[in-house]
C-alpha cells in the first residue's frame, strides 16, 4: 500500500496516494461564508475552485493544545479526488511517499482510540518502523461529509 504521510500539529497521518491528485502550496483564496465549520475556504488552482477542509478538524479539540505546534495549518494542501468529489485538505507539512506492506495494517483500532485524533476519521492505524501507529485518514467519511451538505440543499432548493 502507498501512502502519503502528513502532518497535523504534531500528529502524524497518511492517506493512500490514489486519492491525492498533487500536492500543492497552502492558504486558502476566499473564505466560505455559510460553510460547514470544517470547510476553511475556497482555493483555486488553475481554475478549478475547490473546497478545503482545515486538517485541524482531524484532532480532537481536548487534545488540540498537546498537539500544537509553532505553525498553524496551512503549510501544504492535498488535493483529493474521490467517487468524484473533490476537495483540499489543509496541513502542516508533508512527510513524503511509503510503501507499506499490507500486514504492517492494524485491524484493531480499539486499542489506540485516545491518541487525539478524532476516530471518525480513521480508516484503520498503520505501524511505522519504529512501532509508532499512524492513523490512515478515512477518505470514504471525509468525501461523504463534504457532499451531504450539497445534497441536503438541492433537496431544499
Amino acid at each position: 500500500m502507498v501512502l502519503i504521510l502528513f502532518q497535523i500539529k504534531n500528529q502524524t497521518w497518511c492517506i493512500e496516494l490514489e486519492w491525492v491528485r498533487e500536492v500543492v502550496n497552502g492558504g486558502i483564496d476566499k473564505p466560505l461564508p455559510n460553510a460547514r465549520s470544517m470547510i476553511e475556504g475556497m482555493k483555486n488552482i488553475r481554475g478549478e475552485v475547490i473546497p478545503v477542509v482545515n486538517g485541524t478538524d482531524l484532532v480532537n479539540e481536548n487534545h488540540l493544545d498537546d498537539l500544537m505546534d509553532d505553525e498553524g495549518t496551512g503549510g501544504k494542501i492535498l488535493l483529493i479526488e474521490y467517487s468524484g468529489v473533490s476537495f483540499g485538505l489543509s496541513v502542516n507539512t508533508v512527510q513524503g511517499v511509503e510503501n507499506i506492506p499490507w500486514p504492517s495494517v492494524d485491524q484493531d483500532n480499539g486499542e489506540y482510540a485516545c491518541n487525539g485524533v478524532r476516530q471518525e476519521f480513521v480508516k484503520t492505524y498503520i505501524g511505522s518502523a519504529d512501532n509508532e501507529k499512524i492513523p490512515l485518514l478515512d477518505i470514504k467519511r471525509l468525501s461523504r461529509l463534504m457532499t451531504e451538505r450539497e445534497e441536503t440543499e438541492k433537496q431544499v432548493g
